[in-house]
């Protein structure tokens, strides 16, 4: 077999890439992404971020309200679902940091696990009506401003929220002066 005919590693390819995340300073306002409403015939919510991989969470702009979570004592959870819009098929990369003051994080099923999750190009087994889409939960120990960073074939995009435990199910299990 020739080197020619292997696969490119777009995972690692993508991993390679730096992160570009803003830099939030104690006492300084959350850089949140723009965001809009989005209505299908599958999910309803805010999309958040501007590129072609896209993030629904929350019904609020730039905000997300988060829960706690009896499954994973200590830490809070936001419900998420990935998705790329019909145009873009091919892979992606999502990373996770915690802005502002350091804090653990983590993504989809695992939060002690999870700091990043690479779907491949083609269908997902949750593809709808040419939406590729990767369901799954941000998880985090204390509220405050998140931050993913996507990467894919030709792109890289920062999306950013403000992370918020105002529901009564939701305790902060570590309070905080954000």
């Amino acid at each position: 077999m020739c080197s020619s005919d292997l696969a490119p590693n777009y995972r690692a390819q993508l991993a390679s890439r730096p992160l570009h995340l803003p830099v939030v300073r104690p006492g300084e306002r959350c850089p949140t992404s723009a965001s809009t409403p989005i209505s299908n015939s599958d999910f309803v919510g805010v999309a958040h971020g501007i590129g072609p991989v896209r993030l629904l969470v929350g019904s609020r702009h730039g905000i997300v309200d988060l829960i706690s979570q009896p499954t994973h004592t200590g830490w809070l959870a936001a419900k998420t679902l990935w998705f790329s819009a019909p145009r873009y098929r091919g892979p992606f990369l999502v990373r996770i940091r915690h802005l502002g003051h350091p804090g653990p994080v983590g993504l989809l099923e695992d939060p002690a696990e999870t700091k990043s999750f690479f779907t491949p190009a083609g269908p997902t087994s949750n593809s709808y009506g040419g939406l590729r889409t990767v369901p799954g939960a941000t998880w985090m120990k204390t509220p405050g401003c998140i931050a993913w960073q996507v990467d894919g074939l030709g792109f890289s995009h920062v999306i950013v929220v403000r992370a918020v435990c105002t529901r009564p199910d939701c305790i902060d299990p570590q309070p905080h002066g954000e």
